[in-house]
């Protein structure tokens, strides 16, 4: 099962895979197995198809599909497309042998993710074929002359080995092809997806500092095939992998004796023999296109055992010095995923961080005119100390303040885990500084000293008898309390039955005044009248109006109430009442809200007990900054109606 995902870029998203690193399409040295041991790792395995029939590439395609934990995860196939005849070299040929077309539609058939072409670009109409069936295309260049023509054919990915690689190779250092051919694709897209064609760096990956490195040179992924012929499941035979666990740092060399083009391969005596000594021979028969192993297998009369062996090259890149342990393949996968997200870390620590506003004294460059020179504190003989500051004024002009400070000693007793917290080291801004206040840094606004008592229950419950002594129950027990509506003696602030009756003192337009004749008494059914009848709410002054508001000195007076608009809808009232009561007594908060949600609606009403608190309010919250929204605060309107 593969590990979770701790690097994320563009390639992995796009191939849906885990971790950015690719298997080489190594032909037998990676082989079916390797490749879906790659993959079921989380990352993209590939196989190689030199040579093979539609027939042969059918079988590796099915084999590696056997050996997938996902059935339906991606996997690549790379194939050799070298340019033949034009001014391509001599050595050149068709190792498809005619079957392209064949080979493509075992590909597109097999359900492969990715198709990689190397040593040259294939046909447009077999880039097209590809996009046609969804399968990205990704193409092998070594300098950076060729990604034009990979763009010019549609490419979605490029693959760029610099020359520390192994097999077909160029001589361009890793370190310099990398962000060249990256800044070659900027601003590119793929004809398929429509995203920016990424690149994937190879030649020389072998641990996570290398993949580390190629992320920061401009690689959205790494191709990796030196280190992964030592992996347990690789195909290769043990003669290849002892001579990859054993190369040193001058063990490889680039020759072109095996096929006409650049490769990197183990050396032997056999190699060294046609490069030092037939050197020129080498020329004339690349010249002719004859590949000079070849050539020496069919002009030679007696080959013996050892010719034969030192003529099958082991192709292993300069990462091969320093490669020399064999593990599962998953394991080489995490490998080089957690290195390098700890070297990416690590990387990340070297970056000087912003210094927070309080520390502007500490920059020592002061090129600006207007910047405030630094604090500076003198001693002086009698072992006081004169601080020298200075400050810009209301008018914007500098302004120079002296002070002179005599510090005293002065001996307190603290609890011992209080003076043993005080000379803790110091963190963060301040890590490095004595223990202790910086009188810099830090204003002393209260001293509290803490002093432990003995009997503190004793004492929290005498405060607390006094505090019932002074509450307002205890102030009003002698004394009757009566409502100014009904007269009652409830003990409440609301009057419970102030619904039930009709104002004390507005009778004459009263309903059940009507009925008998405008008589000037109060009127009847109130509480606190001696006699009279029950009058019900509809029928007395104002109530058979419909929408209208009850007549009388009862409506409330909205002279004092502001109305709040542009309020978040996280808004509280208690919020708003704590923020409004600053400017005097508030009597109402009212917060319209939803219903459904209980959000705020964006508007609310204050009332103040006072109008002069209410106008400052509005003068002083008009423009308030509150939740990310800035107040609008005026004096509630009547309506129209209520005249």
């Amino acid at each position: 099962m593969a590990s979770p995902q701790q690097i994320k870029t563009p390639l992995t998203d796009l191939l849906k895979i885990r971790h950015p690193v690719l298997l080489a399409g190594m032909n037998v040295a990676a082989g079916p197995k390797l490749a879906a041991a790659v993959t079921n790792a989380g990352g993209l395995g590939v196989i190689g198809g030199l040579g093979y029939t539609p027939d042969m590439l059918r079988e590796q395609v099915e084999e590696i599909k056997s050996h997938l934990v996902d059935k339906n995860a991606p996997f690549g196939v790379d194939l050799l497309l070298p340019q033949v005849g034009g001014n391509a070299r001599k050595t050149n040929y068709d190792y498809t042998k005619g079957k392209l077309d064949e080979l493509i539609t075992v590909v597109i058939e097999s359900g492969t993710k990715l198709f990689v072409s190397a040593v040259g670009v294939p046909p447009k109409h077999v880039v097209d074929r590809l996009h046609a069936a969804g399968i990205l295309y990704m193409n092998m260049i070594g300098h950076p002359k060729h990604v034009q023509k990979c763009l010019d054919v549609g490419v979605d990915i490029i693959c760029a080995q610099g020359g520390e690689g192994g097999g077909h190779t160029g001589d361009v250092p890793t370190s310099i092809l990398i962000p060249t051919v990256a800044k070659l694709c900027q601003g590119k897209t793929s004809p398929m997806t429509g995203q920016p064609v990424q690149v994937v760096a190879a030649g020389g990956i072998f641990n996570g500092q290398s993949v580390a490195s190629a992320l920061m040179l401009g690689a959205s992924g790494v191709w990796v095939g030196t280190r992964f012929i030592l992996a347990d499941e690789a195909g290769a035979p043990k003669d290849h992998q002892e001579a990859v666990r054993t190369a040193g740092f001058d063990d490889n060399v680039r020759t072109i004796i095996f096929t006409g083009r650049p490769m990197r391969v183990r050396n032997n005596a056999y190699i060294t023999n046609w490069e030092e000594n037939r050197a020129e021979e080498i020329k004339e028969l690349t010249s002719k296109g004859i590949i000079p192993v070849e050539h020496d297998f069919e002009h030679m009369e007696d080959i013996d055992d050892e010719t034969i062996d030192n003529a099958r090259p082991h192709l292993m890149g300069k990462a091969a010095a320093v490669v020399n342990e064999k593990k599962p393949a998953k394991d080489i996968v995490d490998e080089l995923v957690n290195d390098a997200v700890f070297w990416l870390k690590k990387g990340n620590g070297y970056l000087t961080k912003p210094k927070l506003a309080a520390d502007w004294a500490d920059d020592e460059e002061f090129d600006d005119s207007n910047a405030l020179p630094p604090q500076q504190v003198l001693t002086n003989k009698d072992g006081t100390k004169t601080v020298i500051s200075y400050r810009f004024d209301d008018d914007g002009k500098k302004v120079k303040t002296t002070r002179r400070i005599r510090t005293t000693v002065v001996k307190e007793h603290v609890n011992p885990r209080v003076a043993e917290r005080r000379g803790w080291a110091k963190f963060g801004l301040e890590k490095g500084h004595p223990p202790g206040p910086s009188f810099d840094t830090t204003s002393v606004g209260e001293n509290i000293i803490f002093r432990p008592s003995v009997n503190w229950k004793a004492q929290a419950k005498e405060v607390e008898k006094e505090g019932e002594k002074g509450s307002l129950k205890e102030q009003l027990k002698d004394k009757k309390v009566k409502c100014r509506i009904c007269n009652g003696e409830h003990f409440t602030a609301r009057c419970p039955y102030k619904d039930t009756m009709a104002p004390v003192d507005e009778g004459a337009g009263g309903a059940g005044m009507d009925m008998d004749g405008g008589d000037d008494k109060p009127a009847p059914g109130g509480l606190g009248q001696s006699g009279g009848s029950y009058v019900p709410p509809a029928m007395r002054k104002g109530g058979a109006g419909v929408g209208d508001k009850m007549g009388g000195k009862y409506e409330r007076d909205d002279l004092a109430t502001l109305r709040v608009t542009n309020v978040s809808e996280l808004a509280e009232e208690q919020e708003l009442r704590d923020m409004f009561e600053r400017f005097g007594r508030v009597t109402r908060v009212f917060l319209a809200k939803d219903r459904e949600t209980n959000m705020a609606k964006g508007f609310a009403f204050i009332s103040f007990a006072d109008r002069s608190d209410a106008a400052r309010a509005c003068d002083k919250m008009d423009g308030f900054g509150y939740r990310h929204l800035i107040l609008r605060v005026e004096f509630a309107k009547k309506s129209a109606d209520s005249k």
